[in-house]
């Protein structure tokens, strides 16, 4: 199982509080990934490092970093093509913008 979020506080706290809820639970078999739900290639601790690597601070950094977070998309996604059996979720998916609903799908469909 693994579970996406783009929020470093929730995601911090849940890769935190992992080993014990496993040690617990008797079950180790989550982890947690930092990502959105529309766009799951997107490895967004990977862009992180990347971008602390180069950091935008000009139009010209801010178009590279679409090349890397692409490239990144390519070479090593969050989620690989047809891995996922099933997509359960708490309403995050109606918290996606309308507009990004199509990509979202396409996604999940992957």
């Amino acid at each position: 199982m693994i579970g996406i979020d783009c929020n470093d506080d929730m995601l911090s706290l849940a890769r935190r509080s992992q080993p014990e809820v496993a040690r617990r639970i008797g079950f180790d078999n989550v982890e947690f990934r930092k990502g959105q739900i529309q766009d799951l290639r997107l490895d967004l601790d990977q862009l992180d490092a990347k971008l602390k690597e180069q950091p935008v601070t000009s139009s010209s950094d801010w178009l590279r970093a679409h090349e890397v977070a692409d490239e990144l998309r390519r070479t090593s996604p969050l989620v690989a093509n047809e891995s996922v059996d099933v997509v359960v979720s708490n309403c995050v998916l109606n918290l996606v913008r309308s507009e990004d609903r199509r990509q979202l799908f396409a996604e999940i469909h992957r």
